[in-house]
């Protein structure tokens, strides 16, 4: 009768430590979240710099966005989204030259954000306010777009 005690005793105790130790793994998940908050949109217009100005604030869950003042004259300007250090995972350029290279208003294009190459290119038609935005929601690579203020 012991015995069988002893068992259920371990048994139970087995169970609940995995299953605290399958919580401990999804937390340490959650810690390892890059920063996005601490992207900047860095280019050409910016001398490369991380600038105050251009640095994203969250618009809605995973969703950064900054407003830029751009001027038309037919030069492109060349972009990517990082932090101040450039750092890996936080120094999102395109994913795929033929089709993520270059920017379309009001479209979407896939971002890698492990290069430290690959930046996006975006030449306005009219001059203006436009919004830069970078949305990290999902599995697949984060997604950015160009709108129009």
């Amino acid at each position: 009768m012991k015995f069988k005690s002893l068992f259920s005793t371990l048994l139970i105790t087995a169970t609940l430590a995995g299953c605290s130790s399958t919580k401990t793994f999804v937390d340490g998940l959650d810690n390892d979240k890059p920063s996005y908050g601490e992207l900047y949109l860095r280019g050409s217009f910016t001398w490369w710099e991380a600038d105050d100005a251009y640095k994203v604030v969250q618009f809605e869950e995973n969703i950064y966005r900054v407003v830029v003042e751009l001027v038309a004259d037919g030069q492109p300007y060349d972009f990517k989204f990082a932090d101040k250090a450039w750092s890996e995972g936080l120094s999102c350029g395109y994913k795929n030259k033929d089709s993520d290279e270059y920017l379309k208003l009001n479209k979407t294009v896939s971002a890698n954000c492990n290069t430290p190459v690959d930046n996006f290119v975006f030449v306005p038609k009219e001059s203006g306010k436009y919004i830069f935005q970078i949305d990290f929601s999902g599995w697949s690579a984060p997604k950015v777009s160009v709108f129009k203020m």
